[in-house]
Formats: structure tokens, sequence, C-alpha cells
């Protein structure tokens, strides 16, 4: 069985609202997707990293037991992050990651010493210079291949910077995030 499933890029946004038609959204500064999006407060949210870059065809071979990704043009994993105000409807610059990654999780949590803080953990990171990934999927660390990030790096909203966080026991992307109850972690599951 050969599947193939061509996925646009685009620049857009959607409002979901339960039992409501959804509503366009601002655009984004530029063509993005896998990326995280963290709610900071009631006015401000805050996307974080994700490919820039245009389309790319994914291949199913068999049962889910080959994946080859081709990529159509420069993509690459962003460094990138932008302040969203609901009040002002319109993107900000804020600080670059360290280092660029896409399908990675994040969150907001709270330390006694530094406030809140925006956690970005795990992912991958492509460049413009590769061209085809070939993986086998459900190997340790997600994918079993070059380029899955076992990192995390922390945003200290009060002086906006970013700083290495630990590192994962083992490389993960496309995990699911969670803040804990009390607020002081972030739970990652699956990748």
């Amino acid at each position: 069985m050969t599947l193939s499933v061509w996925l646009g890029d685009s620049g857009s946004t959607e409002f979901i609202r339960p039992f409501a038609a959804s509503e366009p959204g601002p655009d984004l500064p530029g063509i993005l997707n896998s990326h995280c999006l963290v709610k900071l407060n009631d006015t401000t949210a805050l996307a974080i990293g994700g490919h820039q870059g245009g389309m790319f065809h994914q291949r199913c071979v068999g049962f889910l037991r080959t994946y080859s990704m081709t990529l159509l043009s420069d993509d690459f994993s962003s460094k990138m992050a932008h302040y969203y105000d609901f009040d002002d409807e319109d993107w900000y610059m804020a600080p670059s990651l360290t280092s660029g990654r896409s399908d990675h999780s994040c969150g907001v949590i709270m330390d006694s010493e530094n406030g809140t803080l925006i956690v970005v953990a795990a992912g991958k990171i492509l460049d413009h210079m590769h061209t085809k990934l070939n993986y086998l999927p459900y190997k340790q660390g997600g994918i079993g291949s070059d380029g899955i990030l076992i990192s995390t790096e922390i945003l200290i909203q009060e002086s906006d910077e970013w700083i290495a966080g630990p590192d994962l026991p083992k490389p993960m992307c496309y995990s699911s995030g969670v803040v804990t109850n009390d607020k002081t972690g972030l739970l990652m599951v699956g990748g």
C-alpha cells in the first residue's frame, strides 16, 4: 500500500470557539508550521520555532513502516519566536531560540526564583542543506535518525532571554507536553 499526501504551508491562523463557527485570525509574520504556541497571559501568546519554507511531500510505503520526506523548497527549522498581542491584533518579534527546532513541545511554568518561564523541549532540526530525510518510526527517540533533539531551552520572561535547559534522557520529537498541576514542570508524553 502506498499513500501520498501533499501538505501545504500557510501563514494563516484561525480562531476556534466552542459551539461557534471558526473565524480567520491574523496572518502569521511568515509561512510556518510544526511550531508550538503558548498563552502567556490574557493578552499575549508566543509562537516558537517551527518549519519555515514551502510545501513538502510525505510518502508512506506499507503499513507505517517507512517514511520518506522530500522538501520542495528551502525548508528549515526556525529559531524565530513571535509574540501575538490580542489587544493590538498584531505580531511582534520575540528573542530567537539558540537552536532552530520544529515538531517540539512547549509550556509555561513558574519558578520561585525567575518567575514565568517558557520551556521548549525536544523536536527536530532541519536546515536548507537537507533535501531528503529517510527514517523509520517507532525507534528509540521517536524517529531514529540524525536531527532529533534532546535539548531544552528556557525563556526567562522577565529578562526576555533564552537559556539552555537540562537535556532529556533520550531524543524526542512529535511529543506532547502538558504543564504539571503545580505549574513547576512540563510532562513530555509520546514521541
